[in-house]
């Protein structure tokens, strides 16, 4: 986001139609990103702490994970 941002003030990303308000869209992206965080972030992980009492729970936290966690599920 701040990449673009700053890349914007000097010509609009690619793929972004003429005189998008890019500062503007910035903002808004890390004003919503601020809001999860502060807020989704801990109900998130309280339902995960819960859920773990009584089911299996995996924490995946990288492609290499992704590919174990399915590779060990099988076809």
């Amino acid at each position: 986001m701040t990449k673009r941002a700053i890349k914007g003030v000097f010509a609009n990303p690619e793929g972004w139609p003429e005189n998008s308000p890019i500062w503007s869209s910035t903002v808004s992206s890390y004003k919503v990103v601020w809001r999860c965080h502060r807020l989704l972030t801990p109900r998130y992980r309280r339902l995960i702490a819960d859920s773990a009492a009584d089911k299996q729970v995996h924490h995946l936290r990288s492609r290499r994970d992704i590919a174990a966690f399915f590779k060990k599920l099988g076809p």
